[in-house]
C-alpha cells in the first residue's frame, strides 16, 4: 500500500485536478490568447527547479515536453503546412515522446553541466531537426512509415497517436511505474504522471483549452515530484525510510501539551556491527525501522541517529503509551534475524558433494528504551534519553521510564 501510494502522490493527484477542471469549462475550445503560454510557464518553472536541485532527467523531460507541446501547437493548427507535412510531424512528437521518457528513466541524472547531460541535450535537440529534414523532403512518408497497422482492432486511434505510438506508450506505462518502485525515485512517478497527461493531451484538439490544461499538468506532475524528491531528502531516511532527526524536531514544535516519547537503542550494535559487518548491520537497522513503522497506537517512529531511534505518541500519556513500547520491545526480540554467510571460496573437487550455500545462522536482538512524558521538547529528549542509559545499566532489554 505504501508503494501504491507513493507512485499515486503527488502527480495523481495533478493529472486528476486536470481532468476535474476540464469537465467543468464552459466551452474547452474558447483559448485566452494568453493561455497559450501557461505550459510554458510550467516547464520554464521546473526547469529552473531542476537546474536549483541539479537534476538534469527533470530539465531534460521538461524540454521533451516543451518541444512537443510547439510543434502540436505549430504544426496542428497553422494553415502554412500541408496536410501531410503535419500528419508526419504530429504523429512523429507523438511516436518520440514516450521513447524520449523511457531514455530518461533508465538512470537518474545528476549534475548539469556535464559531459553526459550535454550529449543527452545534443540528441535531444537533434530529433526536430531530423523530423524537419525528413518530412520537409519526403512529405507523407514519415506517417505511412509510423501509421502501420499490425493489429486489427475494431476502434481507430484518436488523434496523432497511431499504433506504433500506443505501442511505444503501452511499454513506458509499464516500464516507469516498475522503475519508480524498484528504484524509488520520485522524478520517475513524475515522468510516469507527466506522460498520462501528455497521452490525454495528444488526443484533444492542438488549439484547445483541454490540450493546454493537459500539458499544463504534465509540467506540474515533474515539479510536484521534485518538490516530493527534495522534501523527503531532508526529512526521510534513505536506510529505514524512517522520517529523520529533522522531521522529529518540526513534530515536537506541533505537539500539544500531552504526549510521550520514547528512545529506542539496539543493544550491542557495535559488537553486531565489528562481528558482521556494516552491510548486515544496516540490514539490522532496515529490519528494526520495519518493526517501528508497524507500531501501534499512533506512535511515530523516527531515525534519531545511528542504532537510536526516537518514537512520539502524540495526546498519549505515559500509562497509555507503554503498552505500545513494550509490544515494539517484544517484536524486536521474538523477531529472530537471519544472516547468509558467506559461500565457499573454493570449487569443489570431482566427486565430492556441493556444499550448502547461503546457509543462515539465526541472531537474537533485543533493544532497551527509555520513556517520558511530555513537557519542554529539549528537556522530554534528555529526559527519555536518561531513562535510555538506566535500561542499558539495568541489564538491557527492558523500559524504563
Amino acid at each position: 500500500m505504501r508503494a501504491l501510494y507513493q507512485l499515486v502522490m503527488p502527480g495523481g493527484l495533478v493529472v486528476l485536478g486536470a481532468y476535474l477542471f476540464i469537465q467543468i469549462l464552459p466551452d474547452a475550445e474558447v483559448v485566452p490568447p494568453l493561455a497559450r503560454f501557461v505550459p510554458s510557464a510550467f516547464f520554464a518553472i521546473g526547469a529552473l527547479l531542476g537546474a536549483r536541485f541539479h537534476c538534469s532527467q527533470m530539465v531534460l523531460a521538461l524540454l521533451v515536453l516543451g518541444l512537443a507541446d510547439w510543434g502540436f501547437y505549430f504544426f496542428a493548427s497553422g494553415e502554412l503546412f500541408t496536410p501531410p507535412l503535419r500528419q508526419d510531424v504530429l504523429t512523429a512528437l507523438a511516436f518520440l515522446m514516450p521513447l524520449n521518457f523511457l531514455w530518461l528513466c533508465v538512470r537518474s541524472h545528476r549534475g548539469i553541466l556535464t559531459a553526459s547531460t550535454l550529449s543527452r541535450l545534443g540528441f535531444i535537440l537533434a530529433q526536430p531537426a531530423a523530423i524537419a529534414v525528413v518530412c520537409f523532403k519526403w512529405p507523407g512518408e514519415l506517417s505511412l512509415v509510423l501509421d502501420l497497422q499490425w493489429l486489427d482492432l475494431p476502434w481507430r486511434t484518436r488523434g496523432p497517436v497511431t499504433q506504433p505510438g500506443w505501442l511505444a506508450f503501452a511499454g513506458a506505462f509499464a516500464l516507469l511505474p516498475a522503475q519508480r518502485l524498484v528504484a524509488r525515485d520520485d522524478i520517475v512517478g513524475g515522468l510516469f504522471w507527466a506522460l498520462i497527461a501528455a497521452t490525454l493531451a495528444f488526443t484533444s484538439t492542438p488549439s484547445g483549452a483541454e490540450f493546454i490544461v493537459y500539458m499544463s499538468a504534465a509540467g506540474l506532475a515533474l515539479i510536484t515530484s521534485q518538490v516530493e524528491s527534495s522534501y523527503l531528502l531532508a526529512f526521510r531516511d534513505d536506510l529505514t525510510e524512517l522520517p529523520t532527526r529533522r522531521a522529529l524536531e518540526r513534530t515536537l514544535a506541533g505537539l500539544g501539551r500531552h504526549y510521550t516519547i520514547a528512545m529506542l537503542d539496539i543493544d550491542h550494535f557495535k559488537k553486531f556491527n565489528d562481528t558482521w559487518g556494516h552491510q548486515v548491520g544496516d540490514q539490522l537497522l532496515r529490519m528494526v525501522g520495519f518493526k517501528l513503522a508497524a507500531m501501534t497506537g499512533g506512535g511515530i517512529a523516527f531515525r534519531y541517529g545511528g542504532e537510536e531511534f526516537a518514537l512520539v505518541f502524540p495526546g498519549k500519556r505515559l500509562d497509555k503509551a507503554l503498552p505500545h513500547v513494550e509490544a515494539v520491545r517484544q517484536a524486536i526480540q521474538n523477531t529472530p534475524f537471519s544472516i547468509r554467510s558467506p559461500g565457499p571460496r573454493r570449487k569443489p573437487r570431482k566427486g565430492e558433494p556441493l556444499p550448502k550455500q547461503n546457509a543462515r545462522e539465526k541472531v537474537s536482538v533485543t533493544a532497551s528504551i527509555g520513556v517520558a512524558q511530555a513537557r519542554i521538547p529539549k528537556e522530554v529528549l534528555r529526559a527519555a534519553d536518561q531513562a535510555l542509559y538506566r535500561a542499558k545499566e539495568a541489564g538491557r532489554n527492558r523500559i524504563s521510564r
